[in-house]
Order: structure tokens, then sequence, then C-alpha cells
């Protein structure tokens, strides 16, 4: 085997940017040269289930807790203090990710998550391992976690990425700014009234797309409340992920709302989605941002929590591609202000143009495979 793409299953962004690296490769490679896996699936059975959960159980019920560690750990003297008991950790508990990379012996290896760093740099700086060492940043700010010697390069969404990897000490010529990868769908160019005709919506409607993420997170059931009492000519496509209980009270809410939306679970048509839409209304993750700014999509960050969330929703803010709103009021009042202003839509939607790299995957594989 000679590509191997790794990502860890602790939120759904870090397997969607696999994903996405994944399909760019294979306009290049052989899919018999290139496997794609979980690590986790190669940790022991308790150190997955709790590693696969604690994000989602921190960022729904303690988010504040979530955030005080995560900046805790970005601290330079912390994390000097935590290197051995990471690298214990890790090697007791990814003996079979160590065992499948000697199996494979892959001479590429593409990192979509930072454990799979640590490991892998380790093991090429113990000389048991020989490959390149490919990082895929998943989010718009660098946490320390993700700096480790035997990189070979560093992939990162913005210049302001670089800037922090830099501050880590690492060299200008490892880092390429290509954006974080993202499906291919998002670099199609589509039409509105098409799509919109095929998913039986009306295009002249002021649009609201709202997505809880992967897992159905954030205060998806209030929003709709709020937006419902709006009582704006518009319609609403609201996204719950795998979340089926969510799902069912949200269709339950807008026919008693008697509001004009659709409801979805889980869907791979994101880039439809966010085709028809005027604004997206979502939680700020790394991947979910980054397709919205391939669809010059502007976008309100609801209830960012402390951590990444924060650093991505500020970083596009701070170029007016996106606005924050700390609670569902305040995201029904900018809902509302983008409804009836809209020369700030198109300079939301101008600078999420900007920001905008579609085909950051493609671009990643080109740097890889030159």
């Amino acid at each position: 085997m000679k590509y191997l793409i790794i990502y860890a299953s602790a939120g759904a962004g870090h397997r969607k940017a696999a994903e996405a690296v994944y399909e760019a490769l294979l306009e290049r490679v052989d899919e018999k040269e290139i496997e794609k896996i979980d690590s986790l699936d190669y940790t022991n059975k308790l150190f997955k289930w709790f590693y696969a959960r604690k994000y989602i159980t921190l960022v729904n019920y303690m988010p504040h807790i979530w955030g005080f560690f995560y900046y805790l750990f970005d601290n330079w003297f912390v994390y000097k203090l935590l290197w051995l008991p990471r690298r214990m950790t890790n090697a007791m508990n990814c003996k079979r990710l160590e065992s499948f990379l000697f199996q494979v012996n892959p001479e590429v290896v593409i990192s979509a998550h930072f454990m799979a760093n640590e490991v892998i740099s380790r093991l090429k700086q113990k000389g048991r391992i020989r490959c390149k060492l490919f990082s895929v940043v998943t989010d718009y700010r660098i946490h320390s976690f993700w700096v480790v010697p035997h990189v070979d390069r560093y992939f990162v969404a913005s210049g302001q990425t670089k800037m922090d990897l830099l501050r880590w000490g690492v060299a200008d010529d490892k880092i390429s700014v290509t954006g974080i990868p993202i499906s291919l769908k998002f670099s199609l160019n589509l039409d509105r009234k098409t799509i919109g005709a095929k998913l039986g919506l009306d295009t002249s409607l002021f649009t609201v797309l709202i997505i809880g993420g992967g897992f159905g997170v954030g205060p998806v059931e209030e929003l709709v409340k709020k937006v419902g009492a709006l009582k704006l000519k518009a319609q609403y496509l609201i996204v719950c992920g795998y979340n089926k209980d969510l799902l069912e009270k949200v269709e339950a809410l807008t026919q008693s709302l008697d509001l004009k939306a659709k409801v979805y679970g889980f869907v791979d048509n994101v880039h439809e989605l966010m085709t028809v839409s005027d604004v997206l209304v979502t939680k700020s993750g790394g991947l979910t941002s980054s397709e919205a700014m391939a669809k010059g999509l502007a976008t309100i960050f609801v209830k960012p929590i402390p951590g990444q969330e924060k650093r991505n929703s500020k970083t596009l803010e701070a170029v007016d591609a996106a606005a924050i709103a700390d609670d569902v009021d305040s995201a029904q009042q900018k809902i509302k202000e983008l409804f009836e202003n809209q020369n700030l839509l198109k300079k939301m939607n101008a600078a999420a143009n900007n920001m905008a790299k579609p085909d950051s995957a493609r671009d990643i594989i080109k740097i890889i495979c030159t």
C-alpha cells in the first residue's frame, strides 16, 4: 500500500476531511493503493469508547469544562509538561495501530487528526517506520496537540492558521495554506433554481439553512421556536444529522408552528442545500464553516463553545464572512437583520467568497503527489 489516510471519529469533521482527501486522491491514484482508516478502530475498546464520546458529552453538557482544558493544554508550558503523559497514553492504547502501520508499511500517511500525528511522529523518530507524514488541520486555528516533530508538511485553512504554526516553531517551508479539505461537490457550479426545483423548494423565498452538525448538537429545537415567532416570509431547511430524537421533535415543532420548512436527518447533499440558501445558521466546526465559505454563504454561528468553535467563529467574523450569536435570541435577531438588510447580506456573501477554497482537497493532493 502506498497511501494511508487516517482520522479519528471524535466529531464528524475529521472523518469528513479524510473522505475529501480520499475522494481527491482517487482522481490520481488507483483505489488499490489507498486505505482509509479510523485510528480509534485500532485502539482498545475502552479507550475508543471514551475518546469517541467524551467530546460530544462535554460539548453538549459541559462546554465550559471542555473549553477550560482546551485552552489549558494549548499553553506552551503545559504542553511541555503533558508531552510524557500523552506519549505514555498513546503508547498504551495504540499498540494495534502501531502494529497495523508496521504491517502495511505505507509510503505516505495523510493524517486528519492529531493523535495519529503523535503516534507516527514517534515511530519515525525511532526509525521504526519510514513514510512521509502529511497533517491536515481541520480548524481555522491551531491547537498545540497538532504540533509534533517529523511532520513533513502541514495543510492549513488560512494565513492565520499558518501564523499559529510559525509561532509554535514549525518551519515556513513545511506549511501550505490550502484550506480545510472539503468534498469535491463544493467545487461544482450549481444553479439555484435548478437545485430548488429538484428539492421542491420555492427559490424566490428567503431561505434559512439550520445545521446541527453530524451529531445534531446545538440548540436546534429552541432556534426553530425562535424563527417561527418571527413570522418571516421565508422557508427553512433544518438538518438534524444522526440525532433521530431531535429529528422527530423538530418535525412536530415545525408543524405546530405552521412553519414552511423541510426537516432532514443525516444528508449527503449539503452542497445543494447551501446552494439554495441565503443564510446558514450552525455550529462553527471547521468543516461546515469551510463548506459555507466555498458556497459564498453568509453564516451565523450560534453559541460557539469555548475552544476550537470559538476560535473558528472569531476568525470568520473578523473578515465579515460570519456573525456570532451568543444565544438563540441573538441568532433570531441576526436572521431578521439579514432578511431585512440585503446590503449586509451581500457584504457577508462577498467576504465568504474571499475565504473560499472549494478545491482544497485537490490542492492538497496535488502537492502530495508532486
